[in-house]
């Protein structure tokens, strides 16, 4: 089974099957991927992991491929696992740019880092938002001052390994 056949084009595609040749050993980023569990919905851990994270880190892409990264804070419970297959989070007023939220509405592709750095343990997510305003959401009132809840239909869920994430711990008390 080809690296193509075994994951599907999401994951390796002519890009990186191209890096994997010219920089890596596509060998071993077969046997990594053919290991790796497909999965398309989240475990009961997996849920409490990413429901006990006081931030995550959210990607967006418009329509020609520009991305935005961002933060997203809040303290734990900024996730909440709706099912096995959504998760939702709340979009606060801010600078009011909006870049996430408009790409989110051109192009619903959207993937989430859900990261600890006391516990060095990652997950990716990818999936597709959909937004909506806080007061329409059933989930809305969770989050005071909710301007909108995005949703996301969870499409992959990827483990990561541990390998280079430093070890920090929360301060004692919160920064004002």
């Amino acid at each position: 089974m080809s690296k193509m056949e075994s994951r599907g084009p999401r994951v390796f595609h002519p890009g990186t099957l191209e890096a994997q040749t010219r920089f890596a050993d596509p060998e071993r980023a077969e046997r990594i991927i053919n290991a790796m569990p497909s999965i398309s919905e989240l475990d009961e851990e997996q849920i409490a992991f990413v429901e006990a994270l006081p931030f995550f880190f959210v990607a967006t892409a418009d329509l020609d491929g520009r991305l935005q990264c961002n933060f997203k804070g809040g303290g734990p419970g900024i996730l909440v696992a709706e099912t096995r297959t959504r998760l939702c989070y709340p979009e606060f007023p801010g600078n009011d740019l909006m870049l996430s939220v408009g790409n989110m509405l051109s192009n619903p592709h959207i993937g989430l880092l859900a990261l600890s750095f006391e516990h060095r343990r990652r997950l990716k997510i990818n999936g597709r938002a959909e937004v909506t305003e806080a007061k329409q959401h059933p989930l809305g009132a969770r989050w005071e001052n909710a301007r909108l809840v995005v949703s996301i239909e969870i499409e992959e869920v990827i483990r990561n390994c541990t390998r280079r994430i430093p070890r920090l711990v929360p301060a004692d008390e919160p920064i004002t």
